[in-house]
């Protein structure tokens, strides 16, 4: 064995080891959480200060209140919960339209470390830590469980009242995804709370929102969990037999759930990285926050009053309450960021198309950087904070990982902290050179009229296998079921709508790894797939597509295809089945802005300059031209930016043509006085 095959054998056993113990060791403490957490406190002074974790988005224990008081999140209230949904009785998750009225609760008391007790060895690293350096009579930890589907200004008001009715009068803030957001409201209620805030620790925050929140909403999934640590080695249990009749349950809370709003995308997030739809003249960038409001509520998906609407709604907290600019609430506070920013397939926007007076959702796109939810951009802003780079540590894996326990007790003993460059975490599945980016993969969509979410007796939807070079098959799926996509640093998204009964988009290696396809329709003659190949670039914009129709399938196997990515971008028909090509296209995506950040006097008007190989054959007609802030600078349909009032816009320009290359300017305008 070569050293490369040795150390690539080696850093994917390592990582294997790492998850399993990571694993073991938050179940098996879990279940002496009620143990650890009856015992007799020792007689001691109330300390004044306290440290507050708050957790993320469906990392708190749900309770119901129809059946004693059982777990549905995660527990045995679970198979209740979406049997009610099945028989179309109200689940005790769903909110009616305004996001109030379910009757699942949060309960502090009975949740001491969240689901599976994930955060229980963040607390017992915290409470050690504190011990061995004398603190313990100075700080007390507190786990703020919280319902990830009521509205976050009136969970940050319970937060509020935890910490007064303690009589706290200094706090640490540790935060994780959602509950970034959560300690942003808290301290932008008033100045008294913002000044509890002795540190900020945020760990993977959602500090811009994410287009990743757009999926419970569009497709029933519940990517927000599956794939991480605990989940991922659950998949085999909770995907097979739960999720192919789960999609309706999950769309029909998160449709009334202000807080599943809330994490979406935030102004900031979209007016750098816009959300892109395709219409009858081209794709078009969507950058400003009115634009995007009025885009999302055509989708017959999204619940129009907690996207726009009310006190509740993600327009209302991004703008009455963060002021438009989450970050500069955080100003004067000591505030840390950790996560990943690079390396694990993450959605960096998504895709919608006209259908009528309907916007029907079409998926995301992908690059490398993020931690698989969220991109970097949202957990860093624009670099203004202290920023912890942990390479290999996924969205809620991060939580358990040694290097952010021994990062947070640092930050809270006031020791400087620095990032890691042990990259042995991440699945040795693609490059981590950025210069190589999303250009190792290959995206396969499908779409096909089989059933997705209840399959029939004859008919039980489209399957995929996902083969290494050895012939082992690494991951799988069967319509919205799934397993081993994620833990391999792979992609696997399905959904249904309108015009189509399946959708699926996956992202696989481009070399090295075969996917096969199966229909298991009865009536094998009858299976029809539409299938699209396609490669990309390293910012995971689209170079080429192939278009192939695929009819029939193996008599005996169900299989109708397989593409071997490192021979050939055309699919194989399986005996039984034909393919055939339908179409082929090709992008420009050799053109870039040059410079990218332009200083204007108010009334003056300038074109940005495009250079790189296809620059010369982009005429200004090529893009669709959009600005994030029209009252400081607009830009024409020709590309001429014109400075209005002083302060900041980005212009971007999206190419038309269906490859999603996106390249923006950002414009600071000075005053002409």
């Amino acid at each position: 064995m070569n050293a490369k095959k040795k150390g690539e054998k080696e850093r994917g056993t390592r990582g294997v080891i790492q998850k399993i113990i990571a694993f073991c060791l938050v179940f098996v403490l879990s279940l002496s959480i009620t143990t650890v957490f009856s015992q007799k406190q020792t007689l001691a002074a109330t300390p004044q200060k306290a440290i507050y974790i708050l957790p993320g988005y469906m990392e708190s224990q749900l309770f119901s209140k129809k059946f004693a008081n059982v777990p549905i999140w995660v527990g045995s209230g679970l198979v209740t919960e979406i049997g009610l949904d099945a028989l179309r009785q109200q689940s005790e998750f769903t909110n009616n339209a305004t996001g109030i009225g379910m009757s699942a609760y949060a309960d502090r008391k009975k949740d001491p470390a969240g689901v599976l007790g994930l955060f229980l060895p963040m607390i017992t690293s915290l409470k050690t830590s504190l011990a061995a350096n004398g603190l313990s009579d100075e700080y007390t930890v507190e786990f703020f469980s919280y319902n990830w589907l009521a509205d976050l200004n009136d969970t940050a008001k319970e937060l509020a009242a935890d910490i007064s009715a303690k009589g706290y009068s200094e706090i640490v803030l540790i935060c994780h995804s959602n509950g970034g957001l959560l300690a942003s409201a808290y301290i932008s209620q008033n100045e008294e709370n913002k000044n509890k805030v002795e540190k900020a620790i945020c760990i993977a925050a959602a500090l811009w929102g994410t287009y990743t929140a757009l999926e419970p909403l569009e497709t029933g999934a519940v990517t927000l969990m599956d794939g991480t640590l605990p989940m991922g080695l659950l998949e085999s249990g909770y995907d097979v037999f739960v999720k192919p009749i789960s999609k309706h349950w999950v769309q029909s809370w998160a449709k009334n759930s202000p807080n599943t709003y809330q994490l979406l995308a935030g102004n900031e997030y979209v007016s750098r990285i816009p959300l892109l739809n395709r219409t009858s003249t081209g794709i078009e960038a969507v950058t400003n926050a009115a634009d995007y409001y009025e885009l999302l509520k055509k989708s017959p998906n999204i619940n129009s009053t907690l996207l726009s609407g009310g006190h509740r709604s993600l327009k209302y907290l991004r703008e009455d309450v963060y002021g438009e600019d989450i970050l500069h609430k955080w100003e004067g506070v000591d505030l840390t960021m950790i996560g990943c920013e690079y390396g694990f397939i993450t959605p960096v926007t998504a895709v919608y198309h006209q259908s009528g007076a309907k916007e029907i959702y079409d998926g995301s796109i992908y690059n490398k950087e993020g931690d698989s939810i969220l991109a970097a951009l949202s957990m860093k802003g624009d670099g203004f904070y202290k920023w912890v780079n942990l390479p290999g540590a996924s969205h809620v894996a991060i939580i358990l990982d040694p290097r952010t326990l021994c990062a947070v007790n640092d930050i809270i003993l006031g020791k400087p902290v620095y990032s890691s460059t042990d990259t042995s975490l991440f699945p040795a599945t693609s490059s981590l050179s950025p210069s190589i980016g999303m250009s190792d993969m290959i995206r396969v969509e499908i779409k096909s009229s089989d059933p997705l979410v209840f399959p029939t007796l004859t008919n039980a939807g489209i399957g995929i296998k996902v083969y290494n070079n050895k012939g082992s098959i690494v991951a799988r799926a069967q319509g919205s079921a799934q397993f081993g996509f994620s833990l391999n640093n792979f992609i696997y998204s399905s959904w249904s709508t309108s015009e189509n009964a399946t959708n699926i988009i996956c992202y696989i290696p481009k070399s090295g790894y075969k996917l096969e396809v199966f229909s298991t329709n009865a009536n094998r003659l009858a299976s029809n797939l539409k299938v699209f190949t396609i490669t990309l670039d390293r910012s995971g914009g689209f170079l080429s597509q192939n278009e192939y129709k695929v009819s029939g399938a193996n008599l005996l196997t169900g299989s109708a295809f397989i593409l071997d990515t490192g021979k050939s971008m055309t699919p194989v028909a399986a005996l039984g089945s034909k393919v055939v090509m339908i179409s082929q296209l090709t992008f420009k995506q050799q053109w870039q802005f040059s410079p990218h950040i332009f200083e204007m006097i108010q009334g003056t008007a300038i074109t940005p300059t495009v250079s790189g190989a296809d620059a010369a054959s982009m005429v200004a007609s090529n893009y669709s031209w959009t600005s994030s802030n029209q009252t400081v600078a607009t830009v024409s349909t020709d590309g001429v930016i014109t400075a209005i009032a002083p302060g900041k816009a980005v212009i971007t320009a999206a190419a038309k043509d269906s490859s999603f290359k996106i390249e923006s300017v950002t414009v600071y305008v000075l005053s002409s006085e």
